[in-house]
């Protein structure tokens, strides 16, 4: 009996020893989803709405937009595919060695309204990327199964919400 309970023994334990091993994916082609943070993204401004509305197309040109919108409808939508700035203002995950994280397609709303005898701007920012896996020839290799994920760092939100209170 107890020569049978201790092969019993040992096999449980050759068996989970085996289970906990190397199985998955390797560090090197591994993605890890990035980790949302708090983000300020409106503040109220004692300038006329037409001023503010000003500040937020200029801004937008200045990081390289063009925004559309009705300074009725008090809307300014930009977006740009692969922005060069995207990964500075965008957290969309980190990679293995072997894992490339392209620069993301941005699409930035700015939403300028009147309260009383002050005008209240927001910015809303959001992305999406794509993974690619490096070969050691440095071919990237497209990843369709991996849906990464974007989240803003809050710099651009930081950075809008100081240009127009200037």
């Amino acid at each position: 009996m107890n020569k049978t309970l201790s092969c019993i023994g040992v096999s449980m334990v050759l068996l989970l020893a085996g289970c906990s091993g190397s199985s998955g994916v390797s560090e090197q082609y591994r993605y890890t989803p990035p980790t949302a943070v708090p983000v300020q993204t409106s503040t109220e401004v004692n300038v006329p709405y037409d001023l503010l509305w000003g500040r937020a197309q200029r801004w937008l040109a200045e990081k390289g937009f063009e925004g559309q919108g009705d300074v009725t409808g008090g809307v300014l939508s930009a977006s740009q595919e692969s922005y060069g700035d995207g990964l500075k203002y965008l957290d969309c995950g980190k990679g293995g060695s072997r894992v490339s994280i392209e620069q993301p397609a941005v699409k930035i709303n700015l939403m300028i309204t009147q309260n009383a005898d002050k005008a209240v701007a927001s910015i809303n920012l959001k992305g999406t990327t794509t993974v690619s896996y490096l070969e050691g020839n440095g071919e990237k290799v497209a990843a369709p199964s991996v849906t990464p994920v974007c989240v803003s760092n809050g710099q651009l939100e930081t950075d809008f919400l100081s240009y127009i209170n200037r």
